[in-house]
């Protein structure tokens, strides 16, 4: 699916992964978690190779994919947070000041007292997405991160997150044009398993 992929993530940066489906822009983004392995080639995070050390690299790195996560049905919005940050081995005030930052998105405001199980598209996804500022990692990888969000939801999640981003590096896939523009400093188009980086988005 991918072959010859070169590409380098600041902190600061937001880089938008775009291509046409089946161009390998999920795959990317699994393999760069460890969630999927490659064949070949390497992957570092922060200096560290990522396949010696696995917990290491996946502790500087936050997710929101494109599935459901994990998230346990029956927990809600906040039960699912404080489950996940306890993994994460945050303290409960760790947690509470990331629902507090963002207690007022809309999305993430409703899915806070909703199991999940009954949660909307769009609030199951501000919940992925929180779930991967939990500890405050300095690599962000995003599948589709705005798909099931308004554009009213994904402009206030943009201003509050702008405030944020010089903490981190983030890379995103997207369809949307308008999303890659923006929200991203840089493009990166996936096509026939290479990489172009097509400048500024």
């Amino acid at each position: 699916v991918l072959r010859e992929i070169s590409l380098a993530l600041l902190l600061g940066e937001r880089v938008a992964l775009i291509g046409k489906n089946g161009s390998g822009k999920t795959t990317l983004l699994r393999c760069l978690a460890s969630l999927s392995k490659p064949n070949a080639g390497e992957i570092i995070i922060n200096h560290k190779l990522t396949e010696t050390n696995i917990s290491n690299a996946r502790a500087q790195i936050g997710w929101a994919g494109a599935s459901e996560g994990g998230f346990p049905a029956r927990f809600t919005g906040r039960e699912n947070l404080n489950f996940f940050g306890a993994l994460r081995g945050l303290s409960p005030r760790e947690i509470s000041a990331t629902i507090d930052y963002w207690q007022d998105w809309k999305p993430f405001s409703e899915a806070l007292g909703t199991p999940f199980q009954f949660a909307s598209s769009g609030m199951r996804q501000a919940l992925s997405i929180l779930r991967s500022l939990l500890h405050r990692p300095p690599v962000l990888l995003w599948d589709e991160p705005f798909r099931s969000l308004d554009p009213e939801a994904k402009l206030f999640f943009q201003k509050r997150f702008l405030a944020l981003s010089p903490q981190h590096a983030l890379l995103f896939s997207c369809h949307s044009a308008e999303d890659a523009s923006q929200w991203a400093s840089r493009a990166i188009r996936l096509e026939e398993g290479g990489a172009l980086d097509v400048g500024p988005a």
